[in-house]
């Protein structure tokens, strides 16, 4: 069997990327949508106030976790190409 270039595997890789990028949009859009609609009504004041942004606050923890916990959902679609369920807040 041959191997194939790295220019192969690149060019490979680029078109399984963009095959993927609808359905990835469609899978974010479905996370985006709803979040963004609990964000709008019970907390339409972050936006505004950037508390993520001051240093040594609780904000900015749970800014950065769930900037990792949104990094991980992606990187679950990207390499399984299953759907993940919301993670809608609870009201």
């Amino acid at each position: 069997m041959r191997k194939r270039s790295s220019r192969q595997r690149g060019t490979a890789a680029r078109s399984h990327a963009t095959r993927s990028r609808p359905r990835l949009e469609a899978v974010l859009e479905k996370r985006i949508a709803p979040l963004s609609q609990w964000l709008a009504q019970h907390a339409p004041y972050c936006a505004a106030d950037q508390a993520h942004l001051d240093e040594g606050t609780r904000e900015r923890a749970y800014w950065h976790y769930g900037y990792v916990v949104a990094l991980t959902d992606v990187r679950e679609v990207l390499r399984n190409g299953r759907h993940l369920p919301p993670r809608v807040p609870r009201d």
